[in-house]
């Protein structure tokens, strides 16, 4: 396996982007090598479904949510007019694999309300700054849940900057481990397919789960040629040199 050949920071320039753009695509097809095609890593069949999962994902495994999801489907068709009819209490009943249960349910009841009201085509219509402000506006949606619906619901040209895609692309030595870094030095040079950031943003989430999570497995890592992180943990004894 060659070398990525990723330099650190402070040796790289942020307006490179034919270097940068040929690191990002060499990670992206490792990772596709790695961990297969990932077109379609984030099953849903509508946008509100993309929502709810958004919402309910937060602080827990995707296995337990497919399940909430699955029971949501049977009970209310995930139609927002039949969820927000459901009881309170029951609904909490629903949620609780995905646990938080009761302060879940408050807020996909508030999404379902605020959902049914704009209505997708009306939302569809708005720039997507400023459905961005309008999905921030929700209780529970943060940055990284505003840009993954943005992405996978509403198919905009974003990014979703979160603690895998920091972690990978720092321990590469692409950027430092900050959102202002990551957007100074990756976002302006990544393919501007929607659907290759979708599939990226699936791999470098299934990378972080795998190898690079806050304690990193480096063995069996596809990137650990060109990673700086493994690099220093190989020369001290930390991690196996892979031979």
């Amino acid at each position: 396996m060659g070398q990525i050949g990723i330099a650190p920071p402070s040796r790289m320039r942020a307006d490179s982007p034919t270097g940068v753009r040929s690191r990002v695509l060499t990670i992206h097809d490792r990772l596709v090598r790695s961990f297969g095609p990932q077109r379609d890593w984030w099953p849903a069949e509508d946008p509100f479904e993309i929502l709810l999962g958004a919402v309910l994902v937060q602080h827990t495994r995707w296995a337990l949510v497919a399940q909430v999801l699955a029971r949501l489907q049977r009970e209310t068709h995930l139609d927002p007019d039949r969820l927000l009819r459901v009881r309170l209490p029951l609904l909490e009943t629903w949620l609780r694999p995905a646990g938080c249960q009761r302060q879940k349910a408050r807020r996909i009841r508030a999404m379902a309300r605020w959902y049914r009201e704009q209505g997708f085509e009306q939302l569809s219509r708005l720039s997507t700054a400023a459905l961005r402000e309008r999905l921030l506006a929700q209780e529970g949606i943060g940055p990284e849940s505003a840009d993954a619906i943005l992405l996978y619901a509403f198919r905009r040209r974003v990014w979703v900057i979160d603690r895998s895609a920091l972690r990978l692309y720092s321990r590469l030595g692409l950027c430092q481990d900050h959102p202002a870094d990551f957007r100074l030095r990756i976002l302006p040079h990544l393919p501007p397919s929607i659907a290759w950031r979708q599939e990226h943003h699936a791999l470098v989430v299934l990378h972080g789960q795998r190898f690079c999570s806050a304690q990193p497995r480096c063995t069996g890592c596809s990137l650990i040629r060109g990673c700086d992180w493994a690099r220093r943990a190989i020369s001290t004894g930390r991690v196996p040199n892979p031979r």
